[in-house]
């Protein structure tokens, strides 16, 4: 199955036709030699990409906060002041149109800018955006540069929610709002404590251009992060896999069978289908040339009980496959270290203080990195 079969929306539809426009008017440089290891200056380049991003992000919600702000001083300057409520309606027309206009402009103005940064973040790191608009690379780096949630539609029966509790999934999508409008609520009580007797009241309005420009710098600044994990994404899933699975005809069917669970397992512990491990599902499948998938790939109980059964080799083996899938997305839950430290104790390995997040670090960065350092005999 794959995930470019389903019906693309409106928002990705733009998004991917953005991406391949400013692919092509930019061009791709002339030092340009595909897919590698990232060398020292275009790491710097990659920062300094993410960082104009960011400055950039936090200038427009500041002007678009700050030209709301000015509306409210708007009416009385248009119409007569009084209680009435056709005064009242006059105001709020004004305010709410002016807000609008000024919401839409900025989030267009933040999509277009990232979009350009995720298309400078891919070509600095030897990817070209292909014209295909079902191509599975272009669509994770447009779900990235407007935060669009992923699919998480089962993959070779891996089901991401399998373990999740679905409630979450509903209240996380309010979150990024009410952070603001508490932040907003909350830096207002302060420095009215502190201000009041200073600045008049009226001022304290423009406090919400301080709060909105951080905010839209802070979420820019994950989103550059999340498409530099994903433009780094397949190129080192591509040599993990031909790294770890090179003589895989010599290992049991019941490792390959695992093999795959091991990268289920770090999808349903995230409770997403995240463009890296999805690629890394789909790659360590052909790979491995297993006939059919007829039992539950993502039984994550079953993963730790079998790894118990299998040789010490494999054992390591699995326990690399498990550690790498776990960090290939960029970042780590409780839940994925949790398994890893079971699958350790099972194989008698034990992990290195600090170690998994030297090596998110490292995946960050694009500096090559090995797992095999990261465990000690327990």
């Amino acid at each position: 199955m794959s995930e470019t079969q389903e019906e693309l929306s409106f928002l990705e539809k733009w998004a991917i036709r953005k991406l391949q426009y400013f692919s092509k008017i930019e061009g791709v440089p002339k030092d340009w030699d595909g897919i590698h290891i990232l060398t020292q200056r275009e790491l710097t380049v990659l920062k300094g990409i993410e960082n104009k991003t960011v400055i950039h992000s936090a200038i427009i919600g500041a002007v678009s906060a700050f030209m709301c702000v000015l509306s409210s001083f708007l009416p009385p300057l248009l119409f007569t002041v009084n209680d009435s409520w056709t005064y009242q309606i006059q105001y709020w027309l004004v305010v709410g149109l002016v807000t609008l206009l000024c919401t839409i402009g900025e989030f267009y103005l933040l999509f277009i800018d990232g979009l350009k940064s995720t298309n400078k973040l891919a070509h600095t790191a030897g990817f070209d955006i292909p014209e295909n608009k079902h191509d599975e690379f272009v669509l994770s780096l447009a779900r990235a540069a407007l935060e669009i949630p992923n699919s998480n539609k089962p993959v070779l029966g891996v089901d991401p929610f399998k373990y999740a509790n679905k409630t979450n999934v509903y209240v996380l999508t309010i979150l990024y709002k009410i952070k603001i409008i508490a932040s907003n609520a909350i830096l207002k009580f302060v420095l009215v404590r502190l201000l009041g007797n200073v600045i008049a009241k009226s001022y304290f309005e423009f406090i919400s251009v301080l709060v909105t420009a951080f905010w839209d710098g802070y979420i820019t600044r994950k989103i550059m992060r999340e498409a530099r994990i994903r433009t780094i994404g397949p190129s080192a899933v591509t040599e993990r896999v031909q790294n770890y699975l090179e003589n895989a005809d010599k290992y049991s069917v019941e490792f390959k069978k695992e093999c795959l669970r091991a990268v289920a397992a770090a999808i349903t512990q995230t409770e997403e289908m995240h463009p890296n491990l999805q690629f890394l599902l789909l790659s360590a499948y052909k790979k491995l040339q297993l006939e059919n998938i007829e039992f539950d790939v993502d039984d994550m109980d079953s993963f730790l009980v079998n790894l118990n059964n299998l040789k010490e080799e494999e054992q390591l083996l699995l326990v690399k496959m498990l550690t790498f899938a776990i960090v290939i997305d960029g970042k780590i839950s409780a839940d994925e270290n949790l398994v890893l430290i079971k699958a350790c104790k099972i194989s008698n390995l034990k992990l290195k203080e600090g170690s998994i997040q030297n090596l998110l670090k490292m995946i960050y960065n694009g500096k090559p990195f090995s797992v095999t350092d990261l465990y000690k005999a327990s």
